[in-house]
């Protein structure tokens, strides 16, 4: 019996260790990249690959053959690749830019840092005219994923589908097969749901992991107290209504950042698949007599190689890779095309139909609750316990889903986020891209441990933008304009100020008063002759501090007709050109009333089974 205890002594001073040894690692690590995050300077094209100034209209000698080429292994791409690796006797290769994540990112409350570094593409917009005003250069930021994982890598990891509404008017527009009830079941497929949701709603042997994190915030806590005190309830936002407050779902794993890359790419059978990294696709090849995709062509340690498909090219870049990518092949506005000097292939209307999420991030309520501050390791000791502020993206602790009283749509058309603590560390204004005066107005005086954010953001915005090659070099970055707050009946503004003016009724709320919430005082200099509070000082203030979600979709729009800007069929097969698809979020008809990350999981998933049935396999 003493020899039992001994030896049990022993293996809990191992595991000690061990996790003495783990807490040591993560806190050197996180205050290392924090530092490293700020220095960094983030790219603004993407010719460091092409070191050489190769011409990339040269074609190399020697190609390699497969069944399928993936371009990207985003949300939708690593979807695609590992599902098609369990397909026996298939022959594929997924071509990724970036390269596999590490530790850093891994932690969901360096989400801001984390942008901060080589795992983000730092896309831009065109100075904008109506929004993004308190933003360097009145530039909108568009911040996207690089490496295995896409966007997964450095985003908020919210798991919102969005409305069944959504899905239905996708049907509705002439995309059968695409309605809330077809594409329930794949949701289901994917997910494997550790929420207390409602039943029939969520599935629980998919990779895709889904939980709540254990960090108790008390703000959270008022702001889902308050509301139902308005009348509202408290849902799973994912299951029979949208419309009420919630606790975050996330896509996490025990409180760690659930990458697709890890989730799905970590599972793929390299038998069937090939994984290239560091692999820059500079365009797709498409044989302009019969229209065939028939490869791509792609750089790698500064050399071009190719790529030929025998069965598909399945395009997963993302809503502005996936439009850059297909005008550089050929496929999009003539008249544009003819302006970059690139023979048009077919004519769609690739790069319209440009949709996001504004988003309002002026907001702070100060309250006499406080979250203490502890020092890293502290933090990091919560960490590898599963709990703590670290395992949560972007400190967002809660969601909550509203309609405006003018909304014709039967769906949640805002959206509203609880940051808790509030983000006003080193990296607040590097990540947001303020100014210095908006950086100013937005955290003097504000008290960290004390104050939390509440972000507003525009489900169904009206707003529409653009995005157009820069040129025809395809290591130069596209040229975005989001055209936020820019529709004419000033629709997006006004959804704006209706949610403030829900956000100042819950602070009426006992709940509210419990803490002491109120509204911290936020002057901005281009603001300040404007009576307090007043809607010409909100509507100011919100065209300065206002800026993407980071949830651009629609640029390859799905639908059946061509003329009316349709890009891909309901099959996702690019119109007018054989065996060319693209899965990601380009193809949304429109924003959903949700993060379109799990969503563009999904459409990856609808792709896989119809290659399938072309397979003649079951799904």
């Amino acid at each position: 019996m003493a020899r039992v205890l001994v030896v049990l002594a022993c293996l809990w001073a191992c595991a000690n260790c061990k996790l003495n040894v783990d807490v040591d690692y993560f806190t050197k690590m996180l205050i290392q990249e924090q530092e490293e995050a700020l220095k960094y300077n983030l790219p603004i094209n993407a010719h460091s690959y092409n070191g050489y100034n190769l011409d990339p209209y040269s074609l190399p000698n020697g190609t390699e053959t497969y069944d399928y080429i993936i371009i990207g292994s985003g949300s939708g791409g690593s979807v695609v690749t590992q599902q098609l690796s369990e397909i026996d006797g298939i022959k594929g290769l997924l071509l990724e830019a970036g390269s596999h994540e590490d530790d850093f990112v891994d932690v969901p409350g360096m989400a801001f840092f984390a942008q901060g570094t080589k795992y983000n593409w730092n896309y831009g917009t065109v100075p904008q005219k109506k929004s993004c005003l308190g933003l360097k250069g009145k530039k909108c930021m568009l911040q996207r994923g690089k490496g295995f994982g896409g966007t997964t890598l450095i985003n908020g990891l919210v798991y919102s589908r969005g409305s069944p509404v959504d899905y239905d008017n996708w049907a509705a527009g002439g995309n059968p097969g695409w309605s809330y009830k077809d594409v329930l079941p794949v949701f289901k497929e994917l997910e494997n749901s550790h929420i207390n949701g409602d039943p029939g709603y969520h599935g629980t042997k998919g990779l895709m992991n889904v939980e709540y994190s254990k960090f108790d915030s008390p703000h959270l806590n008022a702001f889902l107290a308050s509301n139902v005190e308005l009348g509202r309830k408290e849902i799973d936002y994912n299951g029979r209504e949208q419309l009420g407050v919630s606790k975050a779902q996330l896509n996490t794993l025990n409180g760690r950042r659930l990458t697709t890359g890890k989730a799905f790419i970590s599972k793929v059978n390299c038998k069937n698949m090939k994984l290239s990294d560091n692999s820059y696709v500079t365009r797709i090849l498409i044989n302009p007599k019969t229209k065939t995709a028939f490869g791509v062509q792609y750089i790698k340690d500064n050399k071009f190689h190719v790529a030929l498909a025998k069965r598909e090219v399945i395009l997963s870049a993302g809503t502005v890779a996936s439009p850059q990518i297909l005008m550089l092949s050929g496929i999009g506005p003539q008249k544009h095309l003819k302006e970059m000097g690139i023979e048009t292939i077919n004519d769609l209307q690739v790069g319209d139909n440009y949709k996001d999420h504004p988003c309002f991030y002026g907001l702070n309520i100060l309250s006499n609750v406080s979250i203490p501050l502890k020092p890293m390791h502290g933090y990091v000791e919560d960490y590898l316990k599963g709990d703590g502020v670290l395992t949560l993206p972007g400190n967002n602790a809660g969601v909550g889903f509203f309609k405006t009283n003018f909304s014709k749509i039967p769906q949640a058309d805002i959206e509203i986020m609880l940051i808790s603590p509030n983000r006003s560390d080193a990296f607040f204004q590097k990540g947001f891209g303020f100014t210095d005066s908006s950086n100013k107005a937005l955290i003097e005086g504000v008290d960290p441990t004390k104050t939390f954010t509440m972000y507003i953001d525009v489900l169904k915005a009206k707003s529409t933008g653009y995005l157009r090659l820069k040129s025809k070099n395809p290591f130069d970055y596209p040229t975005v304009n989001t055209k936020f707050l820019e529709d004419d009946d000033d629709h997006d503004i006004k959804t704006i100020y209706y949610a403030i003016n829900l956000i100042l009724e819950m602070l009426e709320t006992k709940a509210m008063k419990a803490i002491d919430a109120k509204l911290g005082k936020v002057v901005l200099p281009e603001c300040k002759d404007f009576e307090y509070l007043s809607k010409d000082y909100w509507y100011c203030t919100i065209r300065y501090l206002s800026d993407s979600l980071y949830h651009p979709v629609g640029t390859c729009k799905m639908g059946p007709d061509p003329k009316k800007g349709a890009v891909v069929d309901n099959k996702l097969r690019v119109h007018g050109i054989k065996n060319l698809r693209v899965a990601d979020g380009s193809v949304f008809p429109d924003s959903l009333a949700g993060h379109p990350s799990n969503p563009i999981m999904m459409v990856a998933a609808k792709l896989v089974k119809f290659l399938k049935e072309d397979l003649k396999l079951k799904n």
